[in-house]
């Protein structure tokens, strides 16, 4: 499914921890992105992906391998089509 939502990162401290991440967790955290969070939007919070902390605000949670949080997401996005 192609992006609804476009993901904007204010300040240095997202760029920063990526930075400090290996190599393969920057990976799994860019494809979450572009797959969970750029598709799904505030959704998130609907789904262990997320939680609204208020204000506007909302906390994105990536606690899986890729290949696990890929098959996780097909099975909420199967479920949530009924």
């Amino acid at each position: 499914m192609a992006p609804a939502w476009t993901v904007e990162v204010a300040g240095d401290d997202f760029e920063r921890f990526m930075r400090k991440l290996p190599e393969y967790e920057q990976a799994v955290v860019d494809a979450a992105i572009r797959h969970v969070l750029a598709v799904e939007g505030i959704g998130i919070c609907d789904s262990e992906w997320g939680k609204a902390l208020g204000a506007g605000r909302y906390e994105f949670r990536v606690r899986r391998s890729l290949a696990v949080a890929r098959a996780a997401l097909a099975a909420w996005k199967r479920a949530q089509r009924g």
